[in-house]
Parts: C-alpha cells; sequence; structure tokens
C-alpha cells in the first residue's frame, strides 16, 4: 500500500515537473526563419503562435462560413509557395471568376437556391505577397512615413512618394495605409479584416456580407467569427519573423554601392524604425471583451524592409496608378516579381519601371554587364 502511494505521489510530482517546464520551455526550432516566429519572444507567446499558425493554415468549410463568395478556403493555400508558411501566392491570379458555394458544393443547397456572381466581378491580375515581418511594418510610426514624405519632397519633387489616410474599420480612426498594393489599409489588423471577407468569405463584427435568403438555413449566423480567428490571423502575421539576409560576398557589397547611386535607395529605403511600444489584439480573449498583448520584440526594432511604405507612379501599364513601395525583404525566396507577378526574370522586373523611376531605370540600363550583375546579385541576397 505505501508503495502504490509512493507510486501516486512521484506520478503527481511528475506531471507537476512537467507543467511546470512547459511554463519555461517550447520547442521552437524555426525562431527567425521564414513562416516562424519572431526572435524575442517569451514561451507563453511562442505557444500562442504556433496555435495561431495553425488557424492560418487551417482550410475552412461551409459550415465554418466559407462563402458564400470566396477566392480560396485557406489564407495557406495564396500565402504558402513553395510549401513556406506566409510566403507569396502559387501563381499570379488570372482574372477568372470568385467562386460561389452554391456552384462549389452545389449539392448542399437547393436546386433554387443559386448565387449569380455578375461577370464583371474578377480577380485583378495580382500575386499574393509574401507576409513574413508584416508586425514590424505595423509597428512603425505614422509620423516616420509622414517624415519620409516630406523629406523625399524636399529632395526632388518629382520623384516624392504619397502617403493615404483611411478610416480604420477597427479603431474608427483616420491612419495612414501601410498595406494592400495601394496602401489600402491603415493597420494589419484591418488588412485581415478585409482579407478574411473577401478571400474567405468569413464575415466578422467589422465586415459582413449580405446573403440571400434561401441561403440563411444553410450557412452559420453572421458574424462567421466571433473574434478568434481575426485574432490569432492578426496574432500570427504580427509576430511573424522578418526574412533574414542571404549569403552576403563582395559582389553583393558592390551591388549595394550601385543600388545607391542609382537612385533605387530612395524609394526603397534599406532601413526604418519601429516605434516605442506595440499592442497586439491577444488571441486568446474572451470575445466580445478584447485584451491586449505588449509585444517588447517588436519594439524600437531595425525594418530591413527596403521600402518606404508610400505610393509611387512607376506608370507600369497595367497597375492603373501608384503603388505603394513593394518591400524587397525575402526577394531571394520569390519566383515571381512585380505586383502581378508578370515575369521571374529579375531584370524585367527592374526594366518595368517608368512613371517616377523611369530616370533610375535609364541609368540602370547604361550599366555595364559587371555592374549589372552585381546589382542583381545584392538584390538576390535580400
Amino acid at each position: 500500500m505505501k508503495h502504490r502511494a509512493n507510486l501516486i505521489l512521484s506520478l503527481i510530482l511528475g506531471l507537476l515537473a512537467l507543467f511546470a517546464i512547459s511554463n519555461f520551455y517550447i520547442y521552437a526550432p524555426d525562431v527567425g526563419q521564414p513562416g516562424g516566429p519572431i526572435d524575442g519572444l517569451s514561451v507563453v507567446q511562442l505557444k500562442k503562435f504556433y496555435e495561431a499558425r495553425d488557424v492560418f493554415k487551417k482550410v475552412f468549410t461551409v459550415k465554418e462560413g466559407l462563402g458564400p463568395l470566396y477566392n480560396r478556403e485557406s489564407c495557406y493555400s495564396c500565402h504558402g509557395y513553395p510549401g513556406i508558411v506566409g510566403n507569396q501566392g502559387l501563381q499570379p491570379a488570372k482574372a477568372e471568376p470568385i467562386k460561389s458555394v452554391t456552384d462549389t458544393f452545389a449539392k448542399s443547397f437547393p436546386p433554387g437556391c443559386k448565387i449569380s456572381v455578375p461577370k464583371d466581378r474578377a480577380i485583378s491580375a495580382s500575386l499574393a505577397p509574401a507576409l513574413w515581418g508584416a508586425g514590424l511594418i505595423d509597428a512603425i510610426p505614422d509620423d516616420t512615413i509622414e517624415d519620409i514624405e516630406l523629406n523625399q519632397t524636399d529632395e526632388n519633387l518629382s520623384t516624392t512618394g504619397t502617403s493615404v489616410s483611411h478610416r480604420s474599420h477597427v479603431s474608427h480612426q483616420d491612419r495612414i495605409g501601410k498595406f494592400g498594393y495601394k496602401n489600402q489599409y491603415t493597420s494589419l489588423l484591418d488588412a485581415v479584416v478585409q482579407q478574411m471577407s473577401t478571400e474567405l468569405g468569413l464575415t466578422s463584427r467589422y465586415q459582413r456580407s449580405v446573403i440571400p435568403d434561401c441561403l440563411r438555413a444553410f450557412l452559420p449566423e453572421e458574424p462567421n467569427d466571433n473574434g478568434s480567428i481575426l485574432a490569432k490571423l492578426n496574432y500570427f502575421l504580427a509576430l511573424t519573423a522578418p526574412p533574414k539576409r542571404g549569403k552576403i560576398d563582395e559582389a553583393c557589397n558592390r551591388g549595394r554601392v550601385t543600388f545607391e547611386k542609382l537612385g533605387c535607395a530612395q524609394c526603397h529605403i534599406p532601413t526604418l524604425q519601429t516605434g516605442p511600444q506595440y499592442i497586439v489584439l491577444d488571441p486568446d480573449s474572451q470575445f466580445p471583451t478584447k485584451r491586449y498583448l505588449r509585444i517588447t520584440a517588436l519594439e524600437n526594432r531595425e525594418v530591413n524592409a527596403y521600402s518606404d511604405l508610400l505610393l509611387h507612379d512607376i506608370s507600369d501599364g497595367v497597375s492603373g496608378g501608384r503603388l505603394r513601395t513593394a518591400p524587397l525583404w525575402g526577394l531571394r525566396f520569390r519566383k515571381y516579381y512585380l505586383h502581378d507577378g508578370r515575369t521571374n526574370n529579375l531584370e524585367e522586373a527592374i526594366s518595368a519601371h517608368a512613371g517616377q523611376a523611369q530616370s533610375v531605370k535609364e541609368k540602370f540600363s547604361s550599366l555595364g554587364t559587371q555592374q549589372k550583375a552585381d546589382l542583381l546579385a545584392f538584390l538576390r541576397s535580400l
């Protein structure tokens, strides 16, 4: 009897020890790597990160709110090439009709209940961007972007970038846009709200859809998400590690000098700085009550994104206006270039720049063979 009691006590002590260790350690082999968490996180923050990443990879069903109109069934299906979480799209999107649950899952709905997608409702030619380091970009203060705009105006009015302000869906405040090809989203959370709705059809308290009456009995009540999915997706993206530089050799160093001499760095600014405080929505909030977490790992930190986060007219003949300066970090992981992924040739991508980048493009065209090779080597190290 005494032996049995000792055995039970040992098991209890062992479980308590395991619980204690789990609060101080977590297996995290991909810290600082593409698709992994940013370095400097606590054990609790790491646990929340991996749980949130599972939601990013999750394939949603109609019963969970997919649709009624949607593009893909998971975030990962667009932002997962080539198998790395948060990377760019599988391929440039072609202009094709948006999917409807009544077409894709016709047997699940009455024959007379069908959603007709207007012919003009098509995906514009674009490429799902890589999302690494999104939290760092989110943490850059609006004042920083405004200062860059003013400095560019003083230096060269003809090539200065433009900031745009929008009313946030979440905070209901006017903020400078930092996300999206045209800076249409003021914050990472606003971008997630919109993308959940437009790409998956998952609605939240901030973004709802119009459901035909004949479908209401077959689809979950709106909003589809009480806040948990939104908070987890936002948390994952906020804490995803930025891409680190690849191998740097003498050619890369020479190419960096050429990059600056050509004037590329005026728009593709190598380094920005995050602010002194950054908070993110706690993915474990008991909604509708929201809690926020301070993430010190994203504070007062360099952001080597190679972008001024401003809109510029590069007159590419496709985009129809100004585009946000594309961040160049992680360039070596990409197969396609430019916002629409029209080319997999980096030199062609540079040559597609015009408008405010016309003079830089002409300088690039006049480079010697070795200088061009060095510049491309530098870009491929990012």
